[in-house]
């Protein structure tokens, strides 16, 4: 299983890089500086704390029709009191980090990203709300695999892939979507773990300045 697992990552990783050579020869959308970003997520993100809480009613919305044991005639209010709580404490989180997202990025072993020019993740800003680990490998180089949320500015949610290679500092990340956020089937995410990130990502808005 451990061998399958290495060789699958090994694929992905083979592909991913092929993907990040081709794309930064040329192709693709130039990446903006760091400064640049945090600009935009200041000044030109339309993400409001009322259309945070709009969207995760939603999201919340999608839960109850398959896990969340909400009792009849109580959804609604519940789910905009939850809705209300989270859109509260994780709007400095989401306010500085609705940016544009890629498919590949990296470090460099110095701080430094690799690719100057890649595609872009989705068509709209875009955060990131939760991460699972969904499998890893630890050998000369770490592989891991991991589904995450994304929320657009648009307020649409999507369940992202996430393939990494680490080794001595060097990273690569790459990024593909594997569907947009529908009914409950589409869902791969209990809401308790889903809550449990969300806390830790208010947790961190307190810790860190917004937008950094």
């Amino acid at each position: 299983m451990r061998r399958k697992a290495a060789a699958v990552f090994m694929m992905a990783a083979g592909t991913a890089t092929a993907m990040g050579a081709v794309l930064y020869a040329g192709k693709g959308k130039k990446k903006k500086r760091e400064e640049d970003k945090l600009e935009d997520s200041q000044v030109k993100s339309g993400i409001t704390e009322e259309k945070l809480k709009e969207y995760l009613s939603r999201l919340f919305q999608i839960y109850g029709q398959g896990e969340c044991g909400f009792e009849e005639g109580q959804e609604r209010n519940l789910w905009e009191q939850e809705a209300g709580y989270y859109a509260e404490l994780l709007y400095p989180y989401v306010k500085g980090h609705m940016e544009t997202a890629f498919k590949m990025e990296g470090d460099d072993g110095y701080g430094n990203e690799p690719f100057n020019m890649t595609d872009e993740l989705f068509y709209l800003p875009a955060c990131r709300i939760y991460c699972e680990p969904v499998e890893s490998v630890f050998d000369k180089f770490d592989l891991e695999r991991g589904q995450e949320l994304w929320m657009q500015e648009d307020g649409r949610f999507a369940v992202v892939n996430c393939m990494s290679i680490d080794k001595d500092g060097w990273k690569l990340t790459y990024r593909f979507i594997e569907g947009y956020v529908r009914g409950y089937s589409d869902i791969p995410f209990d809401f308790e773990d889903l809550e449990t990130g969300l806390f830790r990502l208010a947790e961190e808005a307190e810790e860190k300045p917004q937008g950094l």
